[in-house]
């Protein structure tokens, strides 16, 4: 959610693992405490797992260290203030959203054929100046001139997304009311 819209914030995910968190620099590269800012969540210091965007209020990112200084040493790299949305008086109320897609690779990559692969080795067995490996000989191995699976299409086969989430909010005032 920073990414790309606050001055002196940078978001770098690293890897392309999707579920992997993403490293938040405030203010250039810093020395202490792995160069992570500091999360406070209402007021607490936050070192779980990553927040449902869903209960999140608003974010609040302290650059200076005039306005950190509060949360001493820990907040050398930036701190980043999440207040969550709060209940209010009122009759319960269930809220539940909810998706269901699915995902298709666009433009996949062509992979060769066992024929094309088996030539490929040839030619580069060739190039190097060393026997061909027998594996790749037409006449020694003809099976291995047929394409069994193609693994593009295996790899890159059409996934289902599904996410839920559930709230429950209000609450009444007094034991007896």
């Amino acid at each position: 959610m920073l990414q790309g819209n606050l001055a002196g914030v940078t978001v770098v995910q690293n890897g392309g693992d999707p579920s992997a968190s993403a490293r938040v620099i405030i203010r250039g590269a810093g020395t202490l405490n792995s160069e992570a800012p500091l999360y406070v969540v209402d007021g607490m210091p936050y070192y779980g797992g990553p927040l449902n965007p869903n209960d999140i209020a608003s974010i609040t990112v302290l650059k200076d260290a005039a306005s950190a200084a509060i949360y001493g040493a820990q907040a050398s790299s930036g701190v980043i203030v999440v207040t969550t949305k709060s209940g209010k008086n009122g009759a319960p109320r269930v809220t539940i959203d909810t998706y269901h897609g699915w995902q298709t690779a666009y433009r996949t990559p062509q992979a060769l054929n066992a024929a094309e692969q088996a030539a490929a080795y040839n030619q580069a067995a060739d190039n190097a100046g060393v026997g061909r490996p027998a594996a790749h000989d037409p006449v020694q191995n003809p099976w291995g001139q047929v394409t069994r699976t193609n693994w593009i299409n295996e790899i890159f086969r059409t996934g289902s997304i599904y996410n839920l989430n559930a709230t429950v909010s209000g609450a009444t005032t007094g034991a007896g009311s």
